[in-house]
């Protein structure tokens, strides 16, 4: 059981001082404008960056937060695209078109509206193609039946 228990403390020792190397690793070499774009298309919010911000001062990195800023501005004039929106309305993906720039929220959130309405439609149409197939076939079975009898 000691035996057991050393060799977990070791291998936790291990883990924690390889990933405090990596994280100062990671700081210096992240691409922050890339990393920004990448926070932004995918909706994040901009001081998303603030807890890499502290862990790379931790590390004593410091961060070029202006690159970081530029690239989520990128990216979230991306994510609230009237296209964008519209696309997460037709998957019925959650949004978050709080982290949208004021301006834009209105138009994201219609598209979106408009992207859910088409897949609620679709989703209607097909019930009832469903539904007309089934009492077809029904009608199709009485007629048969009907004739059978005469």
């Amino acid at each position: 059981m000691t035996k057991v228990f050393f060799r977990l403390l070791l291998l936790c020792f291990a883990f924690v001082q390889f990933g405090c190397a990596q994280s100062k690793k990671s700081c210096l070499n992240t691409d922050w404008n890339k990393r920004g774009y990448e926070d932004g298309i995918a909706g994040k919010p901009s001081n998303g960056i603030l807890a890499d911000q502290k862990a790379c001062a931790d590390k004593e990195v410091e961060i070029p937060i202006l690159d970081y800023k530029k690239g989520w501005t990128r990216g979230v004039e991306r994510y609230c695209s009237t296209d964008h929106a519209y696309k997460l309305g037709l998957e019925n993906k959650k949004t978050n078109v709080k982290n949208c720039p004021i301006e834009f929220q209105l138009i994201f959130n219609r598209s979106y509206k408009k992207g859910r309405d088409y897949t609620e439609t679709q989703k209607k149409i097909k019930e009832l193609e469903k539904k007309k197939a089934e009492q077809s076939k029904e009608i199709t079975n009485e007629i048969k039946e009907l004739k059978e009898k005469k």
